[in-house]
């Protein structure tokens, strides 16, 4: 078991190198640049410290080159460790998100049992979501 690892200042501007050094079919750079930095719950305070050491009162100084609006946490990323950064979507989408015609964008569903006198409440939500271009974000496994 290995404690998991914030997303530091050079751990961050490596995988923003990664972004724009994305190339198309002809090897022309796509010039693209990272925009946020999506960190699972866990790491989100400890990534803030890192990028912001002006916040911590044990820092003297620092100029944070990520604002905190460009950090983002996601409870439902697979594992504690790993994170994220996406270039700007309006530039490289990278995950397209739908909804399907003539759904409800949100449904709720009641069920009550008569053995216990309960009330059970469901909400579902129906998309589709899709990768539709990897060049577009970078992941670092947290190590």
């Amino acid at each position: 078991y290995q404690l998991a690892k914030p997303a530091t200042q050079q751990r961050i501007d490596a995988l923003m190198q990664l972004i724009e050094a994305q190339a198309d079919a002809q090897g022309e750079k796509l010039g693209l640049m990272g925009a946020k930095i999506v960190v699972p719950s866990a790491l989100y305070a400890q990534t803030l410290q890192y990028l912001h050491p002006s916040y911590t009162p044990t820092s003297s100084s620092g100029v944070p080159t990520y604002t905190a609006d460009q950090v983002h946490k996601f409870p439902f990323l697979a594992g504690a460790k790993k994170y994220y950064v996406f270039a700007d979507p309006m530039f490289a989408p990278a995950i397209e998100w739908a909804q399907p015609d003539n759904t409800d964008p949100l449904t709720l569903e009641v069920e009550d049992s008569f053995k216990n006198d309960t009330r059970t409440y469901k909400t579902r939500l129906w998309f589709g979501a899709a990768a539709i271009d990897y060049r577009g974000v970078a992941m670092n496994f947290g190590e």
